[in-house]
C-alpha cells in the first residue's frame, strides 16, 4: 500500500492506494467518500435491501483501477547513504535546539523555552537516491511506519542535513518503507513565535523559520491570518513581522510567509 499525489498543489490531500506485485504498472485506488456516503444515505426502499446488498450494488463506484507509466521528472543520483530522521515538528524543533547550542560557547544564550535535553525520537533510515527536489528513503525496519505523507522530517548525517517534507510511501514485499521526501531547505531555524491579536499577545509557539525563493517561511501548527502581526524570537533580538500569505498543508502544518514590519 502506499500514498500518491494526484495533482501538484502543496496543499494536496495524499490519496490511499493498492499495486500488485505481479503488475506493477496497475493502481488500484480507493473511492472510499462515495460509498460512506451510499450506504448512509437511505434507498427508495430500504427495507427491501440489506446492507450487503448495498456493498454489492456500489462495488463498482468502490475502486478505479488505471494503468500508470512510471517517468522521473527529475534525473536521480544513486546514494548509499546512513542518516538520522526526526519526524514531526517537536522533534525537528527539539534537534535543531540542541544541535544549535552544541555550537554555542555557552548554555546561558539559549532562549528556548524547551530544555535542551528535551525527549528527541529519530529513525535510522537508508538513503537511496537523490534529485534536485528530494530523496528517496528506505526504513531500516519492517513493518514499521509511524509517519504520515506531509510530514515534517529532518535529515542529518556527515555528509548532509535537509529539512524534507514526505510526499509519498510505499510498503515493499520485504516489509521496508519507501519514502518520498521533497526538499525544502538545508539552512533553518527552530524559533519561538507569538500572534498579536487585538493587541494582546498569545501563547508562545514552536516554529521553524527558513528562507524559500527569497521569502521568509515559518512553520507551525498555529493558525494565522493575513496581515496579522507575529514577534518571532531570533536568538536575543527579537523581530516583528507582518503575515503575507497563509497556506494550509497536510498533517496540520500551517505555512505562513512573513514580511518584516516597518
Amino acid at each position: 500500500m502506499f500514498s500518491i499525489v494526484l495533482n501538484d498543489d502543496i496543499s494536496h490531500v495524499p490519496t490511499r492506494a493498492l499495486t500488485l506485485v505481479e503488475l506493477p504498472d496497475q493502481v488500484l485506488h480507493l473511492n472510499l467518500a462515495p460509498v460512506v456516503s451510499f450506504l448512509q444515505n437511505p434507498l427508495s426502499d430500504p427495507a427491501a435491501v440489506t446492507k450487503s446488498e448495498r456493498v454489492e450494488r456500489c462495488f463498482d463506484e468502490f475502486y478505479s483501477l488505471f494503468t500508470v507509466e512510471r517517468y522521473r521528472k527529475q534525473a536521480r543520483r544513486e546514494l548509499d547513504i546512513q542518516v538520522k530522521g526526526y519526524f514531526g515538528l517537536l522533534h525537528v524543533f527539539n534537534q535543531l535546539v540542541q544541535e544549535a547550542s552544541a555550537d554555542l560557547d555557552s548554555d546561558e544564550e539559549i532562549h528556548y523555552d524547551a530544555p535542551v535535553q528535551a525527549s528527541i525520537r529519530s529513525e535510522s533510515l537508508h538513503m537511496r537516491d537523490e534529485s534536485d527536489g528530494g530523496f528517496c528513503l528506505e526504513t531500516t525496519e519492517k513493518n514499521r511506519l509511524a509517519y504520515d505523507s506531509g510530514d515534517l522530517v529532518w535529515l542529518s548525517s556527515v555528509q548532509l542535513e535537509y529539512l524534507c517534507i514526505i510526499r509519498w510511501t510505499k510498503m515493499l514485499v520485504s516489509g521496508h518503507y519507501l519514502i518520498g521526501l521533497e526538499k525544502l531547505t538545508n539552512q533553518v531555524q527552530a524559533v519561538e513565535f507569538t500572534v498579536i491579536d487585538d493587541q494582546q499577545t498569545g501563547d508562545i509557539e514552536k516554529a521553524l523559520l527558513f528562507e524559500q525563493q527569497g521569502r521568509t517561511v515559518l512553520l507551525s501548527r498555529v493558525m494565522a491570518t493575513q496581515g496579522q502581526e507575529l514577534n518571532v524570537q531570533l536568538g536575543d533580538k527579537q523581530v516583528s513581522y507582518t503575515v503575507e500569505e497563509v497556506h494550509w498543508l497536510v498533517s496540520g502544518y500551517v505555512q505562513k510567509i512573513l514580511e518584516p514590519l516597518r
